[in-house]
């Protein structure tokens, strides 16, 4: 049944329908932004002992899995003695990077942690640092990051490419 547009209930608050989509739409957009106002490069905070090996950037992360790859251009990677970082660029913000994942590298389980990476707006896995492997193309170096499967992922993963004699250098020793 379809009903008039004249006799639907939010007509007689004089709001058409486009608008009310419209407002729905930007409620959602500051909801999200307030709920993962922390998921930033600089809120990020580092484990006791934690330094940086190596960073590079701009970095183009591919993320595979689920109906079809997502691309993250400009990505900022950060590989500390504890963990492999990939932020992305904000565009219009100078110095501000959204977090896309945070990988704790040590010697245990492969697992994701699905809790946090909801709570959190960005993806939490902790892998070996034997997981990653990586392929020497042309003069980069290629990483692979195979993402454990949960209730989120089901055969995903990571892949970026690097140039910079420093990171080659340290996912090198990483691996080795």
């Amino acid at each position: 049944m379809v009903i008039p547009m004249e006799q639907m209930p939010f007509s007689l608050v004089g709001i058409a329908p486009e608008w009310i989509a419209v407002i729905l739409f930007f409620l959602v957009l500051v909801f999200i932004a307030f709920f993962y106002r922390k998921g930033t490069l600089d809120k990020l905070e580092g484990l006791k002992g934690e330094s940086i090996l190596a960073e590079e950037e701009p970095v183009r992360v591919e993320q595979t899995g689920g109906p079809r790859t997502t691309i993250f251009p400009r990505c900022k990677i950060r590989l500390t003695t504890h963990r492999l970082i990939i932020a992305q660029k904000v565009p219009l913000r100078k110095h501000l990077y959204v977090l896309r994942a945070v990988i704790l590298l040590y010697q245990g389980e492969n697992r994701t942690e699905l809790g946090s990476t909801l709570r959190s707006g960005y993806l939490q896995l902790a892998l070996r640092p034997k997981e990653l492997t990586i392929q020497e193309i042309a003069s980069s170096l290629k990483v692979n990051i195979a993402i454990p499967s949960s209730a989120l992922t089901i055969q995903a993963g990571l892949s970026f490419s690097l140039q910079t004699e420093e990171a080659t250098k340290a996912f090198r020793n990483l691996i080795a």
